[in-house]
Order: structure tokens, then sequence, then C-alpha cells
């Protein structure tokens, strides 16, 4: 078990801080305990607890982590996991904590102090030496409180499918879809002023990249990602968008130079 008490975060909240907020305070303690049923499975069970203190904000959960990794055949992989978590001030974004289990990741760039639960099921499938895939569904549920008691309320999907293939010893192929489906409340009211937010955005991506090695160790990839995105807006309008994004590199064993922008535009959050 580990006990941490960060500095105050850096990152920047949606309001200009309350006069009154002097400091932010966390006691964070976790425990995880791996339980292995022989080669094929093994069960993650923890618990983190947060003793989390801000001038709006003074609350102390208990954080409950469930995981399983299960190998039901040689080449299938049975993954499942269900916890919470209270976005605590990292110093530096950085911690000792685990932060996947059973392959979902826990930690978000949420605001510091968002309550979160989050559920996850995959497969893992080996279809052949040179072929891999397998599918993902997430739901992620999220109350957040601004530094003035505000509070928010955000569900996300998350569904992914994923396909990989070695044709050659030099040459790698992969794609994937993943769709990301956002609803949150879309009025924010602070005092005399009004904010308006985004209800639903539901956005589709398709990255595609092939990769190729040489036996020296130069290396190369050129990746390709088509995005889609359907927003709601407070007025029951709506509207898409639609973009590519591209991403090329180059490197040996040693070091990688990048030839180009991972993205010409992000996504709408």
């Amino acid at each position: 078990m580990t006990i941490e008490r960060a500095l105050p975060g850096s990152e920047e909240d949606p309001f200009p801080l309350s006069d009154i907020l002097d400091h932010r305070d966390d006691i964070h303690a976790y425990a995880y305990v791996p339980v292995s049923f022989g080669a094929t499975a093994t069960l993650t069970l923890g618990a983190s607890f947060d003793s989390f203190h801000t001038a709006e904000l003074d609350t102390q959960p208990l954080n409950p982590k469930f995981g399983l990794v299960w190998n039901v055949f040689p080449s299938t992989t049975l993954r499942a996991a269900a916890f919470r978590v209270l976005k605590r001030f990292f110093v530096t974004n950085q911690t000792l904590e685990p932060t996947q289990i059973a392959g979902f990741n826990q930690f978000f760039d949420d605001l510091d102090g968002t309550d979160s639960s989050r559920y996850g099921f995959g497969l893992d499938q080996r279809f052949s030496p040179d072929v891999y895939g397998g599918f993902e569904l997430s739901w992620r549920d999220l109350t957040r409180t601004y530094t003035d008691g505000i509070g928010e309320d955000q569900d996300e999907r998350n569904y992914r499918g994923y396909l990989h293939w070695a044709p050659h010893p030099r040459l790698a192929l992969a794609a994937e879809y993943q769709f990301e489906e956002f609803q949150r409340e879309s009025l924010l009211i602070r005092g005399d002023r009004m904010f308006l937010g985004l209800p639903e955005l539901r956005t589709h991506y398709l990255p595609l990249d092939i990769s190729y090695f040489h036996p020296s160790g130069l290396f190369t990839r050129l990746g390709a990602t088509y995005v889609h995105q359907d927003a709601t807006r407070e007025d029951l309008s709506s509207s898409q968008d639609r973009f590519w994004t591209l991403d090329t590199s180059i490197g040996s064993a040693t070091q990688t130079l990048r030839l180009g922008k991972p993205g010409c535009q992000e996504p709408v959050r």
C-alpha cells in the first residue's frame, strides 16, 4: 500500500478559481492483489481511498477495483473490468499506481475531483501466427464538480474493434474501428453567467496503418485516420464534420524521426 500526498495540480479549471480557494489537499492510498488461477486466469482485486479537499469539494470515497484476464483457449483471451476512480492531483501527471486494469485505462485528463466509474469487456483472438484481432466495449459515468460547486454528469460509451496482420516478416498492417459517444448536461449557470455545451457528441474513427521493418533496424510507418463527428447542440440542432489525419515516421532501434503532424484537426470534446 502506498500513501500519496500531492501538490496542487497545474490543470486550468473551466471557471476562474474562487477567491476563497487557498489550497488543494488530497491524501490517496491504494492496494492491489493479483490472484492467479493456474496459468489460465488472473483476477485483480483492489481498492483506493481518497481524502480530497478543496474550498468547494470535500469528499472521502472508497473506490473498488476489479479486473479479470482469462485465457479461455490458448489463442483466446477474455478481459473484464469494473472500477471507480476519483481524479486526484498528480505531480507532473505521474503516479506509481497501476494505470490500467485488465487493459482498461483508469486515468483520463479529467478535471481534478471528477468521480467516475468504468465498466469494460474485451475479447482478443489470435486467428493464426500472423493475424490477431479483437473487440472492446466500455462504459464510463462521470460526475464533475467545478470550483464554484457546480456539478455536471456525463456518460461515455466506447466501442472498438481491431485487426493486425503481418503478411511478411518485414511488413505489418493494422486496421481499427472505434466509436465514441458522449452525453452530458448542456447548461451550466454560474452567478449571472450561463455556459452552453454539447449535450451529445458521436465520433467514428477508422485508423489504417502500414509499417515496414528492415533487418538493419530501420523502420518506417504510414498511418491515416478517418474521423466523422456528429454533434447535437443545446438548441437541438445538429452538425457534422469529416476529416482525415495523416501520420508518418521513420526511425531505427535507437531513435525515431516523425515526418508530419499527427493530425490537422482535433476532434471536438
